[in-house]
């Protein structure tokens, strides 16, 4: 889920893992485990949980509804 390695390095593909976890619980998986890089100023780790922690919790949410949710909210509305 994320380059750990190299934890400054991006890894944009956000939208993507939100849409598995919501490919994998229509498929009848129930489980599901992510890891992923928290050092300081890695590549936007709170954006990859959030994303995450709510579609696994309820998969049928809109993952762009929850991107820009998360923008307003980390950063503030424009």
């Amino acid at each position: 889920m994320g380059n750990i390695d190299w934890p400054l390095s991006p890894y944009p593909y956000y939208l993507q893992l939100a849409e598995d976890v919501e490919f994998l619980a229509n498929k009848g998986v129930r489980g599901f485990f992510g890891q992923s890089a928290g050092e300081p100023a890695s590549d936007m780790t709170e954006l990859k949980s959030f994303l995450i922690g709510r579609k696994t919790f309820d998969p049928s949410l809109d993952s762009k509804m929850l991107l820009s949710t998360f923008v307003r909210s980390f950063f503030g509305a424009p």
